[in-house]
């Protein structure tokens, strides 16, 4: 059985989850509170059951970072803005940038 603590990240049905709390079930099993972490399942509760789901952990010494060698880390601040403003519920910044130019391409059209 693996040791779970609060604040390891999990892999779950191919989504990443911040565990939050562990329990033991009646029938001895744990129970994991967990918040996503992933776009798809950003800022999401849910319970998953260790017994039912086949779960990896994610090694923090296995994570790879990237430097950003953009003029100004422009690339850094866009996906930082982009995630400070969505509070899981789709990339708000990202649907404005898109709209913007798709309101620059239909100006090209008309003129």
């Amino acid at each position: 059985m693996t040791d779970y603590a609060p604040g390891m990240r999990a892999v779950i049905r191919d989504e990443e989850w911040l565990i939050k709390k562990i329990e033991t079930n009646s029938l001895g099993h744990q129970v994991l509170q967990c918040v996503g972490i992933t776009p798809l399942v950003r800022n999401r509760d849910t319970i998953f059951l260790t017994d039912l789901e086949q779960i990896q952990i994610v090694d923090p010494a296995s994570i790879q970072l990237i430097a950003d060698s953009s003029p100004f880390f422009k690339r850094s601040l866009f996906l930082r803005r982009r995630d400070q403003g969505t509070k899981g519920r789709g990339s708000g910044s990202i649907d404005r940038f898109a709209g913007d130019q798709q309101k620059e391409r239909f100006q090209l059209l008309v003129r």
